[in-house]
């Protein structure tokens, strides 16, 4: 693994974190170093296979469950 993948890996998996907690997607990809939104959208979708605000909505619904 390169370590711009990694770096990348670990601000996704961080953007997970904050993304169940309900954090704004705009606020969190700023604050994770994203040089824009469509930036962040794109390489989380790469990385997740689905879009931030689904994963944030599907995981909010489970933890809401809970």
């Amino acid at each position: 693994m390169t370590p711009h993948a990694y770096q990348l890996n670990h601000k996704i998996n961080d953007a997970r974190t904050f993304l169940k907690q309900g954090m704004d997607i705009a606020q969190l990809s700023y604050m994770l170093g994203f040089s824009d939104q469509s930036h962040f959208h794109r390489v989380f979708k790469s990385s997740t296979g689905t879009t931030p605000k689904l994963y944030q909505k599907q995981h909010r619904a489970i933890l809401s469950k809970s």
